[in-house]
């Protein structure tokens, strides 16, 4: 009696029974991870009424599917085509998930589209293979809640391989599965396709939203407030990080357009006497009643603040992009990350500051923390246009 071979064991041998196919000169490649019903219905990616949804979208920036490319990294029916990550992975482990790997790269290498549009988990993880690497923020279910509308650089090994000097874009979104299941998430993927149809029409690279740096100098911080109330600002944003209870830096953004973090943590290799004139010139800034406060989630950074002596001024007002999201979409998630989406082009930046490990250098957190200044600036600014046209302002 021959020995029974485990799935585990069995060779695997590569299978593709569903076809990419559209437009030989398209600049827009739309990729989902695996073929769903309709797909394995008539032997073609993205078809039937997951076409349809996909045109809905395409439609409202005045584009076509038919003039876009369509395709599916594995093109064959998996065990489990649901949206269950853990049989999602136990499923992929059953194909030649290499051999697919190489036939999505020969058909970006020959399509060489402007802006590849990854549609779920799977398919991002091949053209944007960063996630591959870190943990999965919490409360978190997929990596599409996090990346969904970023433009984001393609994988850079196969940038490099590709041999073209044009930057391909990757911006993802929800891809039909997912819209079946929350129909909510209609309403703000329509930003994404606003940025799908933009970046597909260029081949320049992309620059993230403003200007970011750290002082380490009261010189140099005196500079930037100068520069700054020469401008005569009505609003500053700050953010806050901690580590272990004790304010790491503080970060101020005044115009959209450059932010700045300040290290507060006694340890820096920073002189006690210049600590002592950022400390008081922070305190300045904060204290300044000509001047909005702007923050998301104010009340948590302004309790730390005070814990720490400093007295925030809110003569001039307060603004709290959380507050003002559950104004205008009661209905919607109101993290920073996701208002970010949907009102700037900063790409998803969160990973960057989830994981700090001051024995590894400090200078991504502080980058990251004149971030969300930026961001919060941006946003605000974009809300306050939005309240104002619905007369609640």
């Amino acid at each position: 009696m021959g020995r029974k071979i485990s799935n585990s064991c069995r060779i695997k041998i590569l299978n593709p029974t569903v076809a990419s196919h559209g437009y030989g000169s398209a600049n827009i490649l739309f990729v989902a991870g695996f073929p769903l019903k309709a797909d394995l219905n008539n032997g073609i990616a993205l078809s039937g009424s997951n076409e349809e949804t996909l045109n809905q979208f395409l439609r409202s920036e005045r584009l076509n599917i038919k003039h876009t490319y369509r395709s599916l990294y594995i093109r064959e029916k998996l065990d489990y085509s649901g949206t269950n990550s853990r049989r999602l992975r136990e499923a992929l482990k059953k194909v030649d998930t290499e051999g697919y790997k190489q036939l999505l790269f020969d058909e970006i290498h020959d399509l060489n589209p402007n802006v590849i549009v990854p549609l779920d988990d799977i398919a991002l993880s091949v053209v944007f293979p960063h996630i591959n690497a870190i943990k999965k923020p919490k409360g978190r279910r997929h990596w599409m809640n996090c990346y969904r509308g970023s433009i984001l650089p393609f994988n850079e090994d196969w940038q490099a391989k590709h041999g073209y000097d044009k930057p391909i874009k990757v911006i993802p979104t929800f891809g039909p599965q997912y819209l079946y299941s929350d129909w909510k998430s209609r309403a703000y993927v329509r930003v994404d396709y606003e940025r799908i149809a933009k970046y597909s029409k260029t081949q320049d690279v992309f620059k993230e939203p403003g200007i970011l740096w750290v002082t380490k100098t009261y010189e140099s911080l005196l500079g930037f407030v100068s520069r700054q109330y020469a401008k005569l600002p009505t609003r500053v944003s700050f953010d806050v990080e901690t580590y272990g209870g004790m304010l790491t830096c503080i970060s101020f953004c005044f115009d959209g357009e450059e932010a700045v973090s300040v290290p507060l943590a006694y340890n820096d290799a920073i002189s006690m006497a210049e600590k002592v004139l950022l400390w008081k010139l922070v305190s300045q800034i904060l204290a300044d009643p000509r001047t909005e406060k702007n923050n998301q989630n104010i009340k948590y950074d302004w309790t730390i603040l005070e814990r720490h002596g400093f007295i925030v001024d809110d003569s001039a007002g307060i603004s709290d992009t959380m507050i003002k999201a559950g104004l205008l979409y009661p209905e919607l998630l109101k993290g920073l990350d996701f208002l970010t989406s949907i009102y700037t082009e900063i790409p998803y930046y969160k990973d960057e500051g989830k994981n700090f490990d001051p024995r590894m250098g400090k200078d991504r957190l502080y980058l990251y923390n004149a971030k969300d200044a930026l961001a919060a600036h941006l946003v605000a600014e974009a809300q306050d246009i939005e309240l104002k046209e619905l007369e609640t302002a």
